[in-house]
């Protein structure tokens, strides 16, 4: 299964369980950022160093702004 797929059954699973729309809004965006760091990626392939690699990323630590993200 490619990442994409896994992401809009995830997302479809979370509104059929009833969840917020900002909740269902936010998981996309996260899961989204991480389809673009890492494009065409199959599911099967995602490893906690390459997790790791993501969160430690530009694009997850700061805000399009420039912010840093859980700073108030």
């Amino acid at each position: 299964m490619d990442l994409i797929q896994a992401i809009d059954e995830f997302l479809d699973s979370l509104e059929a369980e009833g969840r917020s729309p900002h909740t269902v809004a936010a998981y996309r965006r996260d899961l989204m950022t991480f389809a673009r760091f890492a494009p065409g990626l199959d599911l099967e392939s995602i490893t906690p160093a390459m997790l790791q690699q993501f969160m430690a990323h530009r694009s997850v630590q700061a805000r399009p702004c420039g912010t840093p993200r859980g700073k108030s």
